[in-house]
């Protein structure tokens, strides 16, 4: 056991990133069922300064900021490898139980890295000497008991697959200690059993620790992983195991982040933007009225309201100013008069055509908040107009993946979301567009999941691209409704926008480019190419292929610096990172394997693109200039 859990030099910074915590035990008192400690950990996500938001329904067990200077006990290596956070004041270490006892938490496990984390019962001066540890690294589950008699520690492990490999993303484990026996559960199966002999584990000097193992997900964090941690002073029955792992299935199925406070499971939110109208949206875990009050300033004065208990509201606020800034508020209320309030937000109306505006484009959020938040708070330090999302907001948040908007979506991003509106496409992540189409309204004539904006000098044409297979053929749906509105576009600039790639020199997903020549793209996407190149479209946005690529302006497959439309590959929002073919083509302009976010700018006749990584570093530049049409009268 050495070897695993090993002391290591003494720490002067306390590594504690901001968790919250829904519910637990007041000031240590026990509950009536033996419950010493029960918390719920979700990322304490906000942008800086004076746009920071509390989130209604949660409450905070740790400081937001840790001490900077101070020593503290010995953190504790897991596999050789340094803590990257570390939780060491949520109970006092008195109050842990000794001879009998259960410890479980709730992981999971949808990142695809290796990372690990550590809950254990240890003495504060040596970090040798634990009474029990259990640890969770490179998707092996263990708990880890020590026999004060012998010295030694008895271990239960068990192994499980990464989770591209099954359905399985949540665990429950759970290690029940009876005085003799220690028995592991994982999702409520019994996978582990060891004799343990009967005796008081001592401690002079206990401390309940919690640390992450993050290195390789540099902006990860404990609550990323670990979402609930309960601690028991008895061993729990396997019927009570098998309960619990069922009422955190049904939290998670059901969009909940927290079992008893009444909270936001989509905050408020931007969806569609015009010059006279702004459209908000919000969830809650629970049926409740609500209450959105705007106006101009902070007094608001303006307000709608809704009667029937729900839990999804929308307005589109109408008759307002273009360009003009505007203040909002939400407040929700149950049945038993709880309420919360979403405190003080901010919008700002689309521009009129003429003026400069600025967006931003991103892709493949997929799977990871806490990369997601990263790009967000950069994002808002560059106050962009609106956000465009080429698909897979989530990895496959269909009907049966609900928690993957409300549990990682919406958790890393919708503080941003909240005060700039969003125009997204679905990916093959959303394919099903169940969850997509509950919490998105989309400025669209019809059901379908393909619409078209204008905003200032340019309009948008935003395509699913799921449909490829059939939808993009000429005579099919997506395709004579892009014929059309292309066609009768007045607009000084032109984009479009889908997830799946029209050009790009990624290595392997048209063909292993390490063996082969492949294709250049998606072949049953290459239909779009040609209604692009004959309706002088300016750059056409996708993702799909989590890298960063712009190509040269191409027109019939070759350099056309005048009249080629450029293809922008912008999938860096979170998903796992992919890489390019060895050799480059000569359309490929620009790349960049990491995760990133494109800004682009339009002053008149004059268009700016900035790209840049998670550590706000520029990464890609470039221009686009249209001449300056001659009036017909010199003509």
């Amino acid at each position: 056991m050495h070897h695993l859990l090993t002391r290591m030099i003494l720490l002067l910074t306390l590594l504690v990133a901001p968790c919250v915590l829904a519910h637990g035990p007041e000031d240590g008192h026990k509950h009536e069922d033996g419950i010493v400690a029960d918390w719920t950990f979700v990322p304490r996500y906000t942008l800086d300064g004076r746009a920071a938001t509390e989130q209604p329904g949660r409450e905070d067990p740790l400081p937001i900021k840790s001490p900077t200077l101070g020593s503290t006990s010995q953190p504790i290596l897991l596999n050789g490898q340094e803590p990257t956070q570390r939780i060491t004041n949520l109970m006092n270490g008195s109050e842990l139980p000794g001879q009998s006892f259960t410890v479980e938490w709730w992981i999971n496990n949808h990142a695809n890295q290796s990372y690990g984390a550590l809950i254990a019962a240890r003495e504060v001066d040596d970090s040798d000497r634990m009474a029990w540890a259990m640890t969770y690294d490179d998707n092996t589950f263990a708990f880890h008991l020590r026999d004060d008699k012998t010295d030694t520690m008895r271990s239960v492990s068990k192994a499980t697959e990464r989770y591209k490999g099954h359905r399985e993303y949540w665990w429950h484990a759970a290690a029940v200690y009876d005085g003799k026996t220690l028995r592991f559960y994982l999702n409520a199966e019994l996978v582990g059993e060891t004799s343990a002999p009967a005796n008081q584990i001592k401690l002079s000097k206990p401390q309940l620790e919690m640390a992450a193992y993050m290195q390789n997900e540099p902006y990860m964090q404990w609550a990323n992983l670990v979402h609930a941690v309960r601690i028991h002073d008895r061993a729990i029955s396997s019927q009570e195991i098998s309960a619990r792992f069922a009422s955190l299935v049904d939290r998670i199925t059901d969009g909940r982040l927290y079992e008893g406070p009444l909270h936001y499971t989509a905050p408020p939110y931007l969806n569609h933007a015009t010059m006279t109208s702004m459209n908000v949206l919000w969830e809650t875990d629970r049926p409740t009225t609500a209450e959105i009050h705007w106006g101009k300033t902070a007094e608001l004065g303006q307000s709608g309201s809704f009667d029937q208990p729900q839990r999804l509201h929308e307005l589109t606020i109408d008759g307002l100013e273009a360009d003009t800034p505007y203040f909002y508020r939400v407040i929700c209320k149950d049945d038993q008069g709880k309420t919360i309030d979403s405190g003080l937000l901010t919008f700002r109306t689309a521009v009129k055509p003429g003026q400069a505006f600025k967006f931003v484009v991103i892709g493949d959020t997929e799977a990871r908040p806490f990369i997601n938040h990263r790009l967000g708070e950069l994002i808002w330090q560059e106050r962009p107009n609106f956000v465009i999302t080429v698909g897979d907001l989530t990895d496959g948040g269909m009907k049966d993946h609900r928690w993957q908007w409300t549990h990682e979506y919406f958790v890393g991003l919708s503080a941003l979301h909240g005060r700039v509106p969003l125009y997204p496409v679905p990916g093959n992540g959303e394919g099903d567009l169940y969850w997509y189409k509950h919490y998105h309204r989309l400025p669209a004539d019809n059901d379908e999941a393909y619409y078209s904006f204008n905003f200032g000098d340019a309009e948008f044409f935003m395509l699913d691209s799921n449909q490829r297979e059939h939808a993009f053929k000429p005579g099919a749906d997506q395709h004579t409704w892009l014929t059309k509105n292309l066609g009768k576009s007045k607009a000084i600039w032109k984009f479009a926008a889908h997830h799946h790639a029209t050009l790009t020199s990624e290595e392997d997903d048209y063909g292993d480019r390490w063996k082969e020549a492949g294709t250049e793209g998606d072949p049953m996407m290459q239909p779009l190419v040609a209604l692009y190149e004959k309706h002088n479209l300016d750059i056409v946005f996708f993702g799909h292929l989590h890298l960063y690529e712009r190509s040269r302006p191409v027109r019939e497959g070759k350099h056309d610096a005048e009249h080629g439309v450029v293809h922008l590959l912008a999938g860096g929002g979170g998903g796992n990172l992919e890489d390019f073919a060895p050799t480059a083509p000569s359309y490929s302009d620009k790349t960049y394997r990491g995760h990133h976010y494109l800004l682009i700018s339009i002053e008149g006749r004059k268009l700016t693109g900035k790209m840049y990584d998670t550590e706000g570093r520029l990464r890609d530049h470039f221009i686009i200039t249209k001449p300056t049409p001659i009036p017909s009268a010199v003509q």
